[in-house]
Formats: structure tokens, sequence, C-alpha cells
């Protein structure tokens, strides 16, 4: 993938350490964090809206990244939540809401 410009200073300022990205929809914020994330390595959560789970973080891990193992933690099923958290990942997307009821459960988890 090439990037443009503003995703290069982006990656290189994320290499040096924390970093939010507040571009507009559509300019590769998710293609830019996941490049960050295979540079550290995970595992990483990524806590985004529901309805851009599968459409966007699922999608491009696997055009982007397809090294990388991406988990979707959203279920209805709470034991379905924790059953696909205890997988081995790299990288592992949830909503908000899933994220609260799960939080917990998270800061024992690893």
């Amino acid at each position: 993938m090439k990037f443009f410009a503003h995703q290069l200073e982006a990656l290189e300022r994320g290499k040096q350490g924390n970093l939010a990205l507040w571009h507009e929809p559509g300019c590769g914020k998710t293609a830019v964090a996941l490049k960050l994330i295979e540079h550290f390595g995970g595992p990483a959560l990524v806590v985004c809206p529901l309805s851009i789970i599968e459409s966007a973080w699922l999608a491009d891990c696997k055009k982007f990244t397809p090294n990388l193992k991406t988990v979707s933690l959203w279920d209805r099923s709470a034991e379905k939540r924790r059953e696909r958290l205890e997988e081995k990942a790299d990288i592992y997307v949830v909503n908000y809401e899933t994220f609260k009821s799960l939080y917990n459960y998270l800061r024992s988890f690893r």
C-alpha cells in the first residue's frame, strides 16, 4: 500500500510513542493504526463503533495486515465474548458497549 504524506507523518510520530489520530473520515487512520500495531507487535485492543467492526476493522486487517490474526470480541453472548478473548490474536476489536462490559475482565486478563 502506498501511503499519503499525512499518513507517513502519522506513522513516524506513532513510532516515537503515543499518538492520537484526528484525521477526517476516509483519510486512512485504520491503515496507519494497523501498521503501528504491526510495528510494535501485539496484542492490541481496538475500541470502535459497532457499525465499523466488520466493514472497516476486520476488512482492513485482512487487506493491510493479513499476517496478523484479528478477533472480533463482539457477540450478544457474554460467554462467547470471553471465549474469543481467550483466543491468541494480534488484534482484538470491540465496540464501546462491549468494552465497558468486559472492562474488569480485561484488566485481569493481561
